[in-house]
């Protein structure tokens, strides 16, 4: 758990430090039990003059540090709401930056990469210094994984400031998606994205692969008489960009090029559900969701995913992309980079 308590400043706010003074209570409770659970384990490594528990004092340990833990995400919860209207109230408030970092480095030790990235977008949004990520991915307590939320967001920081990534919006049958895409680390993949947008070639394509947990893959399939049929992607494929040293990460909320193997991908893309560490290097991360988060969670499932195969969930009406437009480029053409004028295999 963070350790809040190193995270305030001297600065007077009374709401906030009655809350984060709790912390520090709690923070100490459950860092008590964690010894007397260590201590009492069956198979305990250390030797300790403590005798051996009894199952049901064991039991009754567990259950009281089940309850510290609920205890502590709601704290949590209380903390990010005070901390973030203090922040709206004075921009500068270090004290409820310092308190948000705290939250962040939680929830990134833990694997959740969306609460992080979401919180480091409200910071972003109140022009926080980017030090204060540096000093978070220094943090001798992370992870890898974890520190690669804090590069994420310095990047993010600084696309912020300069302000002219393309911006594309899907309208859906949940409602809008708008994706900010990553021109910088993939302009092959984004420059064919754009162009398929303005030539209209995402209407009415079918979101035809969406696995609970993993991710909504749409821009191939479509209705033709009531009947799904294979759209056969644009006539080319064009080259992966998942392999350079810059390349951009899978995390929850980003949008990626299907393929069906290396370098024929055309038109067919993803949107994660969750951090997908494992397409890294393999499928071209081109941008993220920057609104509509909650249309993303709302396109239906069509698909389950088990460990032997991958099936179907009968009679879904799938959800599809009404239209596409451009809603910001840069003064540039965009064109596909093409290297196949056959049909591509496209990712099915």
């Amino acid at each position: 758990m963070p350790s809040f308590a190193l995270l305030q400043s001297q600065e007077d706010a009374t709401t906030l430090k009655e809350l984060l003074q709790q912390w520090q209570t709690l923070d100490g409770n459950i860092s008590v039990k964690e010894a007397e659970l260590k201590s009492t384990a069956p198979n305990a490594a250390e030797p300790t003059d403590t005798p051996p528990s009894e199952p049901q004092d064991r039991e009754k340990l567990i259950a009281e540090y089940t309850e510290l833990l609920a205890q502590a995400e709601a704290l949590i919860i209380k903390l990010e709401t005070q901390a973030k209207a203090q922040m709206v109230a004075n921009p500068n408030d270090s004290e409820a930056t310092r308190t948000l970092l705290g939250i962040m480095l939680n929830d990134a030790q833990f694997g959740r990469d969306a609460r992080v990235l979401q919180l480091g977008d409200t910071l972003i949004n109140q022009n926080i210094n980017p030090e204060y990520f540096v000093m978070a991915s220094r943090s001798e307590r992370l992870s890898i994984p974890a520190r690669e939320l804090f590069d994420e967001l310095l990047l993010r920081h600084a696309e912020a400031k300069q302000n002219d990534l393309p911006q594309v919006r899907l309208a859906t049958t949940q409602g809008d998606i708008i994706i900010e895409l990553y021109e910088n680390e993939a302009p092959d993949t984004v420059g064919n994205f754009i162009s398929l947008v303005e030539a209209g070639y995402y209407k009415d394509r079918l979101f035809h692969r969406v696995i609970d947990g993993f991710m909504a893959q749409g821009g191939g399939f479509k209705l033709q008489g009531g009947v799904e049929v294979d759209g056969n992607g644009p006539g080319y494929a064009i080259p992966c960009e998942c392999n350079s040293p810059e390349k951009r990460l899978h995390f929850t909320n980003c949008i990626s090029m299907a393929h069906a193997g290396t370098n024929t991908g055309g038109a067919q893309f993803f949107l994660t559900f969750s951090r997908t560490d494992m397409l890294d290097g393999r499928h071209t991360c081109f941008g993220r969701i920057i609104k509509g988060m909650d249309v993303l969670a709302a396109i239906k499932k069509t698909h389950i995913s088990t460990p032997m195969a991958e099936q179907p969930i009968e009679g879904v009406e799938k959800d599809k992309i009404i239209s596409a437009e451009v809603i910001r480029k840069r003064e540039h053409d965009y064109k596909p980079n093409k290297i196949k004028t056959e049909s591509s295999a496209d990712g099915k």
